[in-house]
């Protein structure tokens, strides 16, 4: 590609152009300024702003390894059929993290997933990672199944409906369902809903899954889900955590 750019040049277009020329056409920051006619400086700049400005994406597969002596001694301690351990990269954000987890979580889930079998999803920002890094299956017949209810609509895309429709998408299934809060107010409300005969045909379907995918919460402000989602105060973690609780499943 030849061209000199001209100011008042579309920038968006100018932006792929040097993106594709610099990242697909293997030249250099040098050539790509000979060739447009702008300073090499220019054109760095250029590039970071197809990265800012979403032009250019750049995603790097890490390696999935496991710490296999980790997971043979959760695997002894806990009577365990299998474990996998991730081991991540040292002072790690946990966006980063979260994501690494559910590439890990989605290659081990690929190798038990099979057609005509029932998947059970629960919610959460870590299910919602490996169900996104989930490869596209062809299992005719299969099932998947909302485990848990809805958490409310300012947390669509960790609910587990969302989840089940994405999952069920990914692998050719038939979705199941739980027209359900998530947390009631008391157990009367509860008895109602299970009363529903969908809701309880729903809960039925989860008790028979041959495979669940749920993570677990913790209990600290700052990656417990249920407290940044507002669905239970600081006071009530708190009493839970003086009662020792250090997660959820």
């Amino acid at each position: 590609m030849d061209f000199k750019y001209k100011r008042g040049d579309e920038r968006a277009d100018l932006l792929a152009d040097v993106s594709e020329m610099y990242y697909e056409d293997n030249l250099t920051q040098a050539e790509i300024a000979r060739s447009i006619g702008l300073t090499r400086s220019a054109v760095s700049r250029i590039l970071t702003e197809a990265r800012q400005k979403g032009i250019v994406e750049i995603r790097v597969r890490r390696p999935i390894r496991f710490d296999e002596e980790l997971s043979a001694a959760l695997v002894g301690r806990f009577g365990l059929k299998s474990a996998h351990v991730l081991i991540g990269r040292q002072k790690q954000d946990y966006a980063h993290l979260r994501a690494q987890l559910g590439e890990a979580a989605a290659r081990v889930l690929e190798t038990v997933l099979q057609a005509d079998s029932s998947f059970g999803i629960a919610w959460g920002t870590t299910v919602s990672a490996t169900v996104d890094a989930l490869e596209e299956l062809d299992l005719a017949a299969s099932r998947v199944v909302q485990l848990v209810g809805v958490l409310g609509s300012d947390s669509h895309a960790l609910n587990a409906q969302a989840l089940v429709e994405r999952m069920a998408r990914k692998v050719g299934g038939r979705s199941f369902f739980l027209y359900s809060p998530f947390i009631v107010q008391d157990a009367e409300t509860a008895h109602a809903l299970l009363s529903n005969d969908e809701v309880r045909q729903t809960i039925e379907a989860g008790r028979r899954c041959d495979v669940a995918l749920l993570g677990i919460g913790a209990t600290d402000p700052e990656y417990c889900s249920l407290y940044q989602s507002g669905h239970i105060s600081l006071k009530e973690l708190e009493v839970m955590q003086a009662a020792g609780a250090i997660g959820d499943v």
